[in-house]
């Protein structure tokens, strides 16, 4: 947990600096109560994002964005029906290589040894007594 390193930077706030980095941390040190909090963190802070960017995007939709010359184009392409279809068909498209990759073509990515058959009774070379 590297990341609780920079909590701990927290400590050197006189006076409220131990309580603050033991607060985050659920205690003297890095363990499952840290882990937990740091996890449920990301989590709700990425859910508190979505709404501010649903909004955002929405009042672009309704809006339109600006321009910083000032003069309106004499040709307006919109959106919709071009350019959001082909976001979905990336989207296919990828999503469709992803579920490939880690249905069909995992051992792709898989070390050679991995196709060894386990044997319970000879111990591999690389382990030593």
């Amino acid at each position: 947990l590297w990341g609780a390193q920079y909590y701990y930077l927290l400590g050197v706030i006189p006076f409220l600096g131990d309580p603050i980095t033991n607060l985050l941390w659920g205690g003297y040190s890095v363990g499952d109560p840290t882990v937990i909090r740091f996890f449920s963190f990301h989590y709700i802070v990425s859910l508190a994002c979505a709404p501010v960017i649903l909004l955002h995007m929405g009042l672009l939709h309704i809006g339109g964005s600006g321009n910083p010359t000032g003069v309106k184009p004499a040709t307006f392409a919109a959106f919709h029906p071009h350019a959001s279809s082909m976001d979905l068909a990336v989207f296919a498209v990828l999503s469709g290589v992803l579920v490939w990759l880690s249905t069909v073509g995992s051992h792709l990515f898989a070390s050679i040894d991995n196709k060894i058959p386990a044997n319970p009774m000879v111990t591999p070379v690389s382990i030593e007594p």
